[in-house]
């Protein structure tokens, strides 16, 4: 990093460490919330600096809890990330952002299965929480479930009207399906065509040699 980046870095965390301390809070919310600032622009080896300082201060805040989970997802180290949220929820059984979270853990690392188990029990204790239906819509839709995935994104919108994504699957799911039936349709009305000008080029055929044939079943031209 260069030194007008380091150094904004640097008066950027002091400002919020002051921020912070005037505010009440203790010095390692200021290292969280310099996590976070960091994480903002980009700045990922930085902000998991600020979140492992904040986590060494207080190993059982929950808030810090979720930030170094998400740094080992981030840095691809699932397991380590799951033994940490897993942890955090025993911790805050109440918390409904932990479920959640290990949820998206378990579809970033994959396992489908066993995220849409822990959606669905989160979705029985609280069917109000916002975007956990959204995620189980994802993971329909993934499976080729498209009407149950629908209604999962229906759900979502139920509950948060502000979903955009969820705006954006479901009308994206609606597009296929009329344009299916449209294709359909077509196909349909082509075939029907294409058999309908057959059978009057037949008729056609057929009526020209019938009036071409008198009843004596002498051959002629047709004509007087």
């Amino acid at each position: 990093m260069d030194e007008p980046n380091m150094r904004r870095c640097v008066y950027l965390y002091m400002f919020l460490l002051l921020t912070f301390a005037q505010s009440g809070y203790p010095v390692d919310k200021g290292k969280m919330r310099a996590g976070d600032n960091c994480l903002s622009h980009g700045e990922f080896s930085k902000a998991r600096i600020y979140w492992a300082e904040a986590w060494r201060a207080d190993p059982d805040n929950a808030e810090h809890l979720l930030r170094v989970a998400t740094s080992f997802a981030l840095a691809g180290s699932f397991e380590k990330a799951e033994d940490i949220l897993v942890r955090a929820r025993d911790l805050y059984p109440k918390d409904l952002r932990l479920p959640r979270h290990l949820g998206l853990l378990a579809i970033k690392a994959g396992n489908d299965v066993k995220a849409e188990k822990l959606f669905l029990e989160l979705c029985e204790r609280a069917p109000w929480y916002p975007n956990v239906y959204y995620s189980l819509g994802t993971i329909y839709e993934r499976r080729g479930r498209l009407d149950l995935a629908k209604q999962m994104y229906v759900k979502e919108l139920n509950v948060n009207c502000n979903n955009a994504e969820a705006w954006h699957r479901l009308t994206a799911l609606n597009r296929t399906r009329l344009n299916g039936e449209f294709n359909k349709t077509a196909w349909f009305v082509g075939g029907a065509t294409l058999a309908l000008a057959l059978l009057l080029l037949l008729w056609t055929h057929y009526s020209e040699k019938s009036e071409s044939i008198d009843p004596l079943g002498n051959f002629n031209t047709g004509t007087l």
